[in-house]
């Protein structure tokens, strides 16, 4: 089962797992109760659905080994620096208009290095005495060395990330390094809430990680950054990653923002609860029971539980089946290599698992928790090491190989990365370049394990060059066959039916592409998905204060046959046309049509239009009339589609308008966080990126929706006069787009 929370932290376990939990009731008489997995499952929501039952408390700061010696840089100083400093291969500084933070960084720099004034707010921190080196070039601060050495000089702003020996320090040492992140580059507007963005996805990951660790809560919303350039016109940046954090500590020391801050008791949450728990595959589990007064241990996302699960037993098998060879563990991130490193570890050290009885001279000679790396005994006088762990996303410079096995692990994470061009494109330049390079020889065994998300991922790539090649095979086996039974009827217990691969299809957490992607083993981009989180635009939900010059909609009529009624509600400012709200159900007409009225009339819509095919021009007359009877003016037209125009060609000349690149009108959709008490809208959202351009048999429910879009355009918005695209680029002003 995979536990969900409502910080968006979730942990895989058992049925059987055990939790401390508190209850609605619990709660009010401050009481708790331990409870397996199952025994939550019936109320997991109260009240008709409307209210969460369970929560844990948030876990106390976390002590980890430190690892940082008195030579490393102070924490809040590298804080600073990645917070809102320069580390390009020509400076090292950090940018501040607060001479409170300077003050600080002076008396934490280096004995050798000093502060420099450069500019309005930029200061550079250089070395104190003036020192050559042979060939008369200045010698380095002792800042830029230690940033070197943590391989952080030379990054851009979309690059930085947290060094591991700082992100797991301790206490003290982590709240100072959250705090320098917080005073350069951090925001708080007295609400309780601090805000922390960044462009870098890495070190979004692990600020998250940080202030998980130091029981807080953070949350996660993304945008893309946008500037007007001279002209006027609305530039696209990168993608910002907002991170809304809540602790009980304050993550500020500058005055002005720490005296901001609120930590009283009821801006502090005390719990995370419990929003779903979903059912996701069938493996084996195993308990451990901890020796301590409440058998309590924290484990995923930082959620105090009792049980954790193990793997990657094939690995462990080759290193200790083979401890004079190299073995290379690579995965998407390098979060994922760590957790696999700490994993080996742990059952490497566990008595219970009776490795030294299987393998008698068994012994760890070294490991690094900074490096990722384990030698056995055995590996001899051989300068490489029995295992390497590394990510994708880190730098794989320095001393690596694999003499026995190099073992892939989902090099794309998940379907965001597979429908990003440049993200597949630096998975297969790793891969070609930095991993398959480390390969000491021929005969190196090459496993890779992986989704099937896209055609042009690594694993599609590979069989592509190799498919015909007798020294590789490519294994791929669907959940279901052609005729929608399961493949994996394994004898007993294991036996997974179709039933149990429905199950995960219509689970809540799962939609169409997903499932065909992990269970199908089909990429997604197999039909040619012509419209993607990706290349659409959104909005935070936020309008212009003026009023918009048409609020309207157009309908792409259901009647009957499972196909869905989509009537899109538009508000145009200019060319810019915001979807604002959608009526989308399959229900019969006696259901949508007071949708339909209800929608036009609580939206103020002025005109709609509604497709006269397959009985439209009925339903159209019917919603006149009530609107009649309600004494509602509403412009009401009707009209049939060209049989000669199909519905793909009218989807893909309006294309440009829908993904919001056209000349003319710019379609933006409300962003996931904006809609999140739309279901209708949300389903809407999903169907469009479920629509294919290529596949054979196009499901009703998969075009509705930008057929409707069309709908929009051509009958709706084309035929409207506007009063000028001046107010085009005002509408654009603090509406996150």
């Amino acid at each position: 089962y995979r536990v969900n929370f409502d910080d968006n932290t979730s942990v895989k376990c058992s049925g059987d797992h055990l939790w401390t939990v508190k209850t609605r009731d619990d709660r009010k008489n401050g009481k708790s109760r331990t409870v397996k997995t199952t025994d939550m499952l019936k109320n997991v929501l109260v009240e008709n659905g409307k209210r969460k039952n369970y929560s844990i408390e948030y876990v106390k700061p976390v002590e980890f080994e430190n690892e940082l010696k008195e030579e490393d840089l102070n924490p809040y100083l590298i804080g600073a620096i990645i917070g809102n400093g320069a580390i390009s291969s020509n400076k090292v500084g950090f940018s501040t208009g607060d001479k409170e933070i300077i003050g600080k960084i002076e008396k934490i720099l280096p004995k050798t290095d000093k502060i420099s004034y450069l500019n309005r707010y930029d200061y550079s921190i250089t070395k104190k005495a003036d020192i050559r080196n042979e060939k008369g070039y200045p010698v380095k601060s002792k800042t830029t060395e230690k940033l070197i050495e943590y391989e952080l000089y030379g990054k851009k702003s979309t690059e930085k990330f947290i060094p591991k020996k700082y992100l797991y320090s301790s206490i003290e040492n982590r709240i100072e390094l959250l705090k320098g992140l917080m005073d350069t580059d951090g925001y708080t507007d007295g609400s309780g809430t601090a805000e922390y963005a960044t462009v870098s996805e890495k070190l979004a990951e692990d600020v998250k990680e940080l202030v998980r660790s130091l029981g807080g809560r953070v949350t996660e919303g993304t945008k893309i950054g946008k500037y007007k350039n001279k002209e006027g016109k609305t530039v696209e940046c990168n993608k910002v990653y907002r991170l809304y954090i809540k602790m009980p500590i304050n993550p500020f020391w500058l005055k002005r923002k720490s005296d901001k801050y609120i930590t009283r008791d009821k801006h502090i949450r005390k719990y995370k609860y419990i929003t779903s728990i979903e059912r996701i595959e069938d493996e084996e589990c195993q308990c451990i029971y901890v020796d301590n007064a409440d058998h309590l241990f924290v484990t995923d996302g930082y959620n105090i539980t009792h049980n954790t699960t193990v793997g990657v037993k094939f690995f462990e098998w080759c290193m200790l089946r083979h401890p004079e060879k190299s073995c290379f563990f690579v995965s998407h991130t390098t979060a994922m290599a760590n957790k696999v490193y700490k994993d080996i570890l742990n059952d490497f050290n566990d008595e219970r698992r009776n490795i030294k009885k299987i393998f008698e001279e068994f012994e760890i000679a070294e490991q690094s928790s900074e490096y990722m790396y384990i030698r056995l005994k055995h590996h001899g006088s051989n300068p490489y090491h029995t295992a390497y762990f590394r990510g994708i996303d880190g730098n794989m410079a320095g001393i690596l190989e694999a003499s026995w096995l190099l073992y892939c692990d989902d090099l794309i994470k998940n379907i965001e990365e597979a429908m990003n061009p440049d993200r597949l494109e630096n998975a297969r330049n790793k891969y070609g370049i930095d991993i398959r390079q480390r390969k000491s020889n021929k005969n190196v065994r090459e496993l890779h394990i992986a989704t099937r998300w896209s055609t042009e991922d690594v694993i599609s790539t590979l069989e592509k060059e190799h498919g015909e090649d007798k020294d590789w095979k490519f294994i791929k086996k669907p959940a279901l066959n052609e005729e929608g039974k399961s493949n994996f009827m394994y004898k007993g217990e294991y036996a997974l039916d179709e039933e149990y691969f429905l199950q995960q299809r219509n689970s809540p957490m799962m939609d169409e592409i997903s499932f065909s992607c992990i269970y199908q083993q089909e990429p997604i981009d197999r039909e040619g998905l012509m419209f993607s989180e990706n290349n659409v635009k959104f909005y935070n939900g936020e309008l212009p204060e003026y009023d918009p010059d048409l609020i309207c909609a157009a309908c792409d009529v259901a009647w009957g046959g499972g196909d869905y009624l989509s009537f899109p509600i538009a508000k145009v400012y200019g060319y810019d046309v915001f979807i604002t709200d959608w009526v989308y159900s399959k229900e019969k007409k006696t259901i949508t049509k007071p949708l339909v009225i209800g929608a036009i009339e609580g939206n103020k819509i002025s005109k709609a239009h509604f497709e006269a095919n397959n009985g439209g021009d009925e339903y159209a007359r019917d919603i006149r009339e009530k609107l009649r009877e309600d004494n509602y003016r509403c412009a009401i037209t009707d009209s049939r589609v060209p049989t000669t125009m199909t519905k793909l060609a009218r989807i893909q000349a309006c294309s440009d308008e829908i993904t919001g690149i056209s000349d003319k009108y710019k379609i933006y959709f409300l962003e996931p966080m904006a809609r999140k008490k739309k279901p209708m809208y949300n389903l809407a959202m999903k169907h469009l990126f479920l629509f294919s351009q290529t596949a054979k048999k196009q499901g009703k429910q998969k075009d509705d929706v930008p057929d409707s879009l069309a709908n929009l355009i051509t009958n709706v918005l084309d035929g409207v006069r506007i009063r000028g695209e001046a107010k085009s680029t005002v509408s654009r002003k603090e509406l996150g787009i």
